[in-house]
């Protein structure tokens, strides 16, 4: 198991970088700095990261810079994982052509990641969280204990849950749970694939969420299918069946008791809210 783990973090993780028009440059050079830092802990090529735009050339930051010498995301052979840096200003065509190249990187079961900036539309509330948080669930899981903890002092990052979690096991547990959500996981297989025993990662869980895994994840869960009900036109039963849930009506409850609405009247909040704007 420990040869197992060594493997793991000896890999190097090949990321794209696909910058969208008016990308935030501020949030780019501290992604690049995560990885950075992280290589250098490491004493390993750990992350490999190539910037790229949907046209290559040259792309406007927020800030007005100009980025040159980007590559078209075609021409990164072999990447693991892609991060996206959206912006709020990037125009239909761009998202259009980002959205069918990004298909075809799903389909080959490549992760992604997306980062926005934040919105100042209170009616978007599933802007993905600071991007510290989405940095952490990248890089985290590849480091022990010793080295997120020297990554966190370095990046000088303590604020929020997943930036107090050192420990690359729960990380690991948390990344299967995002990585499964139609078809879940039980808590045995996370377990073992996360390098401890089940009574070890309930009492991580506890420790640091005040909760049983499977709560937990039933809660990750539920977060991606209200994302999906209110960004897509997918129907009550197909998200549903795309959060794993057996039955509709047990999915309905479960998002009642977590919400305090039922799918249909989040829809219906939401609907109203963008009208009266």
């Amino acid at each position: 198991m420990k040869s197992e783990l060594a493997l793991a973090k000896t890999k190097t993780q090949r990321f794209v970088i696909l910058l969208q028009p008016r990308f935030v440059m501020k949030e780019l050079l501290e992604a690049i700095e995560w990885f950075k830092c992280a290589n250098e802990i490491v004493n390993h090529t750990l992350f490999e990261w190539h910037l790229c735009s949907e046209e290559g050339s040259v792309l406007l930051a927020d800030n007005g810079m100009v980025l040159s010498a980007l590559r078209q995301p075609n021409n990164v052979a072999n990447a693991d994982n892609v991060l996206v840096f959206s912006g709020s200003l990037s125009d239909q065509s761009a998202q259009i052509l980002n959205r069918q190249w990004l298909a075809k990187q799903a389909f080959k079961q490549t992760k992604i990641y997306q980062f926005q900036p934040v919105s100042t539309d209170l009616n978007d509330e599933f802007k993905h969280d600071h991007l510290a948080e989405l940095m952490a669930e990248i890089v985290m899981p590849l480091l022990n204990v010793s080295q997120n903890k020297t990554l966190l002092a370095n990046l000088k990052q303590s604020n929020g849950l997943s930036l107090r979690i050192t420990d690359s096991r729960v990380h690991r547990a948390l990344s299967l749970m995002r990585d499964n959500i139609e078809m879940p996981l039980d808590s045995k297989t996370i377990a073992n694939q996360s390098f401890l025993s089940l009574r070890q990662l309930e009492r991580l869980f506890k420790q640091y969420f005040n909760e049983s895994p499977n709560r937990h994840y039933t809660k990750l869960r539920l977060k991606k299918a209200k994302h999906l009900l209110l960004r897509t036109d997918l129907k009550v039963g197909d998200v549903s069946q795309a959060c794993g849930f057996s039955t509709v009506p047990y999915f309905c409850k479960a998002y009642r008791d977590c919400f305090g609405l039922t799918p249909l009247q989040s829809k219906e909040v939401l609907q109203k809210s963008i009208q009266a704007s």
